[in-house]
């Protein structure tokens, strides 16, 4: 993976500054220190039971489970540092020497999770009756182990380091979640099935909770239990037959995002933490409406109006571990924020063996509170959102004439604000691909080959695509009530480089 950049570091160093080799002593960005693992087994069985006329029952039971690890080099004093708020002398085999020590940080995650989805159809000719419900229950645990690295860069994971007999480590968590979730959901045609109307009602219960084992953790454990109501109203009416006009007026939620929303994180360089969980643990919550028109003929085409107000915006940021490669999650609350935009698409049928598509976004968002710093509030409200580029485009052009094919894609982004003071931003962008290929003799009866060219960001430009971390703001700045507010420094994601790439595929 790519190391992400601050807009410093990206000016400085661009496309180049990543994850290094050789090895040198002390170089906690050596590549061979920062890997990420991921193991996943899941399994699903699938029941659909007919219960007599009209009536259909589904039962879906499945089973998830994930681990990783997640590596990170980083440094860790030998002599007088920290495990959660508590001190340390010396490193267990480490007495009498006081220096930085270069280790792998090893993260031995797991997180299984399991549960059933079931629903109830009554369907009749004009309508259909879905009554549902989802259990599911899941847990995470996942702590920081450090191993020494050796003079050439090798590690062994073997004795993790300790002080006082107690692992070094950052966080020790453990996290479990229970929800229950059921409503229903009832489709009615209506006008010769010319208007459809879907109304739906669905209340969601889930209970969390969350500990923090290292010493000094405040909060140590966090036990939540929300309730959440989601109606829906969704509805299309044929006004001909290429022509649809369409309502939908929705609502959803969404938890606070991880562990770090609920407990503590630390470093081992200091007692204070790296990441403090903010006091408001409410779930987001999301009203939108859209109102859209639709042709369908020779051009299709749509246009699309939509609103949304969202409550208790939770905004998920990443940061760097000073001294480390280590990645920090934290949330930032928001507050309410409001958007608005108008989005169109058109796109033509084949013309000579050759369609093309185009496709256009309005965005604009508005915060709605001023945001907490933990010791006093930054005047954001009325700032835009950061992450929320105003202008958006795509062109794209395709060509098949069942031997030969292609596609050739355009896209604009508008330039995004990475701070919720909107005093930082990534600039604009516009990049290419293209892909071409033919396809090849059949061989047999069932298997059709196919060769395929692929050409990633054609021009080659160096480009920020978004971001890995917001940011509060990103200059010092004195809060509300006079209080100083330090500078962020929001972490960017790397734009894919030019690329090629063949590929040779069969289906059969």
């Amino acid at each position: 993976m790519y190391r992400y950049p601050n807009l410093a570091q990206w000016q400085q160093y661009g496309t180049s500054f990543n994850y290094t080799s050789p090895y040198t002593p002390g170089n906690y960005a050596y590549y061979r220190l920062n890997e990420r693992f991921t193991n996943v087994a899941f399994g699903t069985i699938r029941n659909d039971i007919e219960l007599g006329d009209h009536w259909l029952l589904h039962v879906t039971p499945y089973g998830i489970s994930q681990m990783g690890p997640n590596n990170y080099g980083m440094a860790v004093p030998t002599a007088n540092g920290y495990i959660g708020t508590q001190k340390y002398d010396y490193l267990d085999g480490y007495k009498g020497q006081n220096r930085m020590l270069l280790v792998q940080s090893v993260h031995p995650w797991e997180q299984r999770s399991s549960g059933v989805t079931m629903s109830l159809d009554w369907k009749t000719r004009r309508n259909t009756l879905t009554f549902f419900y989802f259990y599911s229950f899941a847990d995470h645990q996942e702590r920081q182990d450090r191993f020494v690295v050796g003079n050439d860069g090798s590690v062994t994971w073997k004795n993790p380091l300790t002080a006082n007999g107690q692992l070094v480590t950052g966080y020790n968590i453990n996290q479990n979640q229970q929800l229950n979730a059921l409503g229903f959901d009832d489709k009615l045609r209506l006008l010769n099935d010319r208007l459809l109307i879907d109304a739906g009602f669905k209340a969601t219960m889930v209970s969390r909770m969350t500990s923090e084992s290292v010493p000094g953790a405040n909060p140590y454990k966090v036990s939540r239990n929300n309730f959440i109501p989601t109606p829906q109203i969704l509805a299309r009416y044929q006004i001909t037959k290429a022509n649809q006009v369409y309502l939908n007026a929705t609502t959803s939620y969404r938890l606070p995002a991880g562990y770090a929303a609920y407990v503590p994180a630390f470093g081992n360089t200091s007692p204070y933490p790296t990441t403090i969980p903010p006091n408001n643990l409410n779930p987001e919550y999301f009203i939108g409406e859209e109102l859209g028109i639709r042709h369908n003929g020779k051009i299709t085409a749509s246009v699309a109006g939509f609103h949304y107000n969202l409550t208790n915006h939770q905004i998920s940021s990443l940061a760097y571990q000073p001294g480390s490669t280590i990645l920090v999650s934290s949330q930032i609350m928001a507050g309410g924020e409001e958007v608005w935009g108008v989005q169109a698409e058109l796109a033509t049928r084949p013309w000579h063996h050759l369609s093309a598509y185009l496709s256009g976004q309005y965005l604009h968002t508005r915060l709605g509170n001023n945001v907490s710093t933990g010791n006093d509030y930054l005047s954001t409200t009325g700032k835009s959102a950061p992450g929320s580029p105003k202008y958006t485009g795509a062109l794209g052009l395709t060509f098949d004439d069942s031997v030969w094919f292609g596609n050739f894609n355009l896209r604009y982004q508008d330039s995004q604000f990475s701070t919720l003071m909107n005093d930082q931003s990534i600039p604009a962008f516009v990049t290419a691909d293209l892909s071409m290929g033919r396809k090849l003799p059949v061989i047999g009866s069932r298997v059709h080959p196919r060769a395929v060219l692929s050409l990633t960001n054609l021009g080659g430009i160096n480009y920020l695509s978004g971001l890995g971390g917001f940011g509060l703001t990103a200059q010092p700045r004195t809060g509300i009530f006079g209080n100083k507010v330090s500078a962020s420094s929001p972490i960017f994601v790397v734009g894919s480089a030019f690329t090629i790439m063949a590929t040779l595929a069969a289906d059969f």
